[in-house]
């Protein structure tokens, strides 16, 4: 039973931290950056990029629409991850470490597999908590939090609505895979930050 409770651990520890991220409050320090630097204040550099999502998602949707048929739930089961999730590693791509970007490799290996092999499993359910694991270690990307549990929400509806009961018995293990990931991929890499003017004139002064 102990892999039970470790497993037990290590998901109330994602559930934690998505919580926190989204109802903590965001303390800045004194030293915040300055309007020259990338990230600002309000972590409007971390907000969706809406425009990039809403490409991913009519790209998505266009792509899936020659496999699957938009008559059917299973079409709106596949896309909107594909265009959310895409939209996401490409705005956050300097955070993933190798070890973020191996778990998200085998991930998909993983996924093809039990699709292939028809497994009670949902590659869609475990890239969705993968990324919300990333997203709930920033203070400021609650927006991506809210999108990403809107996602999963929908994930799961549809599972519960119009797929086999082993398919929404596979969602749920899909979570708990989610979890031991989240613990082999570690912490994102903190994004650089850029020095401030009046540090750098310091420095000039001194080294003058």
């Amino acid at each position: 039973m102990s892999w039970a409770r470790t497993e037990a651990r290590s998901l109330a520890q994602v559930v934690a931290r998505i919580r926190d991220a989204l109802f903590r409050p965001v303390v800045l320090p004194d030293d915040s950056p300055t309007d020259d630097e990338s990230t600002a204040p309000d972590g409007s550099s971390e907000q969706p990029r809406w425009g990039v999502i809403a490409i991913g998602l009519a790209i998505a949707g266009g792509l899936l629409a020659v496999r699957l048929s938009p008559a059917t739930a299973l079409y709106w089961y596949a896309f909107p991850l594909f265009g959310i999730g895409v939209a996401y590693v490409i705005q956050f791509r300097s955070e993933l470490t190798a070890r973020w970007w191996a778990v998200l490799a085998a991930s998909a290996v993983v996924s093809a597999v039990a699709l292939a092999q028809d497994w009670a499993f949902s590659g869609h359910v475990l890239f969705n908590v993968l990324l919300l694991g990333h997203a709930a270690q920033s203070r400021t990307r609650r927006t991506w939090i809210r999108v990403l549990l809107a996602s999963l929400a929908e994930l799961f509806v549809l599972k519960f609505a119009f797929q086999r009961p082993m398919d929404a018995v596979g969602g749920v293990i899909s979570v708990a895979v989610a979890a031991v990931a989240l613990m082999l991929a570690g912490p994102r890499r903190e994004p650089r930050s850029t020095p401030k003017r009046g540090n750098e004139a310091c420095c000039g002064v001194e080294s003058a």
